[in-house]
């Protein structure tokens, strides 16, 4: 299983660092090396992580949103002004409404 995790993340960083001279970010490219190494093309990760691959998204997920987080520059959304905070609480704000209405219609609830 440790020989399976370790290749996985020499080939995705490898190749994460061939779509950045492409001018892409390196995250398409470990994408692109999961989808190609997965159950669904090539099936050569081993059924072990598979298993534990619910905890593994996971922690990706929260280190691609730590990454944006850290990523972002403070002047540059000052200098955008309200233009950043439309577009950050705007989408989350209709999402959050779309989603208690549906949950009040699909579940039934009453206030």
């Amino acid at each position: 299983m440790l020989e399976s995790i370790i290749w996985i993340l020499l080939i995705g960083f490898f190749v994460g660092q061939i779509a950045s001279r492409l001018k892409a970010p390196p995250l398409v490219g470990m994408v692109l090396v999961g989808i190609l190494l997965g159950p669904q093309i090539s099936n050569t990760i081993d059924s072990s992580i598979l298993q534990a691959a619910d905890s593994l998204r996971t922690i990706a997920v929260m280190v691609i949103l730590m990454k944006a987080g850290l990523g972002l520059d403070r002047e540059k959304l000052a200098q955008q002004g309200s233009v950043a905070i439309r577009l950050g609480f705007l989408p989350a704000t209709c999402e959050a409404i779309v989603i208690a209405l549906a949950a009040i219609w699909l579940l039934q609830f009453d206030f």
